[in-house]
């Protein structure tokens, strides 16, 4: 009986455990899943709302370049061709829980005006008023 009770308990230990461990990993899988679905809801964001927006832009006026930055951002870059380097950008990342920020950058660094918002709404129509404020702007400073 001795033995008996014995492997009873290490049984227990080892449901108890192994339980624990299944709960674990059940949350590590659910959150690698969440980001996976967050960079797809990003990309398709970037394919449907901002590559566009950002197209007609570029076939229009020159010293606008896309450029992609880390693996997570997206911005539009106005270049000063006298010096070769971006001057400002309206830039998109995406974010934690499924959201995406936005700003205008100056080249020192600065943002200006960023905010976070849902990638559900992120619409067209957001991305052309983000891209005519900031044009407006780039021609302020």
């Amino acid at each position: 009986m001795a033995l008996d009770d014995a492997i009873n308990r290490v049984e227990r230990r080892l449901t108890d455990d192994r339980a624990g461990w299944n709960e674990q990993n059940a949350d590590q899988l659910r959150d690698e899943q969440a980001e996976r679905e967050a960079v797809q809801a990003f990309e398709e964001a970037v394919e449907t709302q901002i590559m566009p927006v950002f197209r007609r832009a570029t076939a229009r006026l020159t010293g606008l370049r896309v450029e992609r930055l880390y693996d997570r951002d997206i911005q539009l870059a106005l270049y000063d061709e006298t010096q070769r380097r971006p001057k400002q950008s309206l830039w998109y990342s995406r974010a934690d829980q499924g959201k995406v920020m936005t700003a205008k950058l100056t080249m020192d660094g600065n943002a200006e005006h960023p905010q976070t918002l849902p990638i559900s709404e992120l619409t067209h129509e957001k991305v052309e008023a983000h891209l005519e404020d900031f044009l407006n702007w780039s021609i302020r400073s």
